[in-house]
């Protein structure tokens, strides 16, 4: 059977005297170490969570203002294409006014030129005439 002597007493002491001692210098501190790092961890996920919202917040606007700028590159594309298209087709109407003039006075000066052949024709048939008349009866 076990006796209870002084030695149990003893090693109680050094026990709770190892207790204290390990407590203040390796329990608290790791503990204290610890926490810290739990509080760290928190934090630092609380900021990363906060972050990503705020990165989800800023891409959303820059979205946005893509999408804006997307609209307005488009608006005057299409402006400065339907001005172009304006353009080529009041300069295709000028050309084709121009050309009718030019088609218009061409046709005078030809209609002139014939008028006067025509004449030149009638009179040089009046003065070859009288030749003509005469060589046929001659013969």
């Amino acid at each position: 059977m076990l006796e209870l002597n002084w030695t149990i007493f003893v090693q109680m002491v050094w026990l709770i005297l190892a207790w204290i001692f390990l407590s203040r210098l390796l329990f608290k501190p790791m503990l204290h170490l610890m926490e810290l790092r739990q509080s760290k961890t928190v934090g630092l996920s609380k900021e990363a969570s906060k972050l990503r919202e705020e990165a989800g917040l800023v891409l959303s606007q820059v979205e946005e203002k893509l999408r804006r700028v997307r609209q307005e590159a488009s608006e005057i594309y299409q402006s400065a294409r339907e001005k172009s298209l304006a353009e080529a087709k009041t300069t295709v109407e000028e050309a084709r006014q121009e050309i009718e003039k030019m088609q218009a006075i061409a046709t005078q000066k030809m209609e002139a030129e014939m008028r006067e052949l025509r004449q030149e024709m009638s009179v040089r048939a009046q003065e070859i005439a009288p030749f003509v008349v005469s060589k046929i009866l001659s013969a």
